[in-house]
C-alpha cells in the first residue's frame, strides 16, 4: 500500500508539474481517496491483481483522478485532470530483460517508441523521444517527435527495480 500511495501521488505529480510551473511535491499534504475498485486472479498463476480508481487531493490546487493498476509483483498508476482522459490512456509495464547492461530509461522508451510505432503504423526510426533543460537545470517531460516535428501525444515513462511502465494519450 505504501508504493501504491506513493506511486499515486507521485503520477499526481506528473500532471500537477504541467499545469503549474511553480509546483512543489509534498507528498504527506496530499490525500488519496479510493473510490472505486475491481481484483482479479490470474487463472494460471493465481496472481492477485486490479485497478483501483479515485483522486489525489492537493492542498489548494483542488484535486487529479488516478487509475492504479496493481499486481503482486508492481503497480502502475496514472493520473489526469479528468476521468475521461484517463479512460483514453493506453499504458503498460514491462519487466527488464536479465541482461544487466540494459538501461531501463533507454529500454522504457524503446518499448514505448515500438508501441506508438505500431499504433500509427510508422517505422520506428521516423519516432523520437526527447526531454529538454530547462535555463535552471530541471529537466522537462518527455516529448515524442515524429519525423524531426513534435508529435500531438501525451507521454508518461517511468522505472524502477526490475520495471519499466509507460503510458501514452493520442
Amino acid at each position: 500500500m505504501l508504493w501504491s500511495f506513493w506511486a499515486l501521488k507521485e503520477a499526481a505529480y506528473k500532471v500537477f508539474m504541467k499545469q503549474t510551473s511553480d509546483a512543489s511535491f509534498v507528498p504527506r499534504r496530499w490525500s488519496v481517496c479510493v473510490s472505486d475498485s475491481l481484483e482479479t486472479r490470474t487463472a494460471s498463476e493465481g496472481e492477485v491483481s486490479g485497478l483501483i480508481c479515485g483522486t489525489v487531493r492537493i492542498p489548494g490546487a483542488g484535486e487529479l483522478y488516478f487509475a492504479l493498476r496493481y499486481a503482486e509483483a508492481c503497480v502502475h498508476a496514472l493520473a489526469a485532470d479528468s476521468t475521461d482522459l484517463l479512460k483514453r490512456a493506453v499504458w503498460h509495464v514491462r519487466q527488464l530483460p536479465a541482461n544487466p547492461e540494459i538501461d531501463a530509461s533507454v529500454f522504457g522508451r524503446s518499448c514505448l517508441i515500438h508501441d506508438l510505432s505500431a499504433h500509427w503504423q510508422v517505422e520506428k526510426h521516423r519516432l523520437e523521444i526527447r526531454r529538454e533543460h530547462a535555463a535552471g537545470g530541471e529537466i522537462h517531460p518527455p516529448v515524442v517527435y515524429l519525423d524531426g516535428a513534435v508529435a500531438d501525444v501525451e507521454v508518461s515513462l517511468s522505472h524502477d527495480g526490475r520495471f519499466v511502465a509507460f503510458a501514452y494519450l493520442i
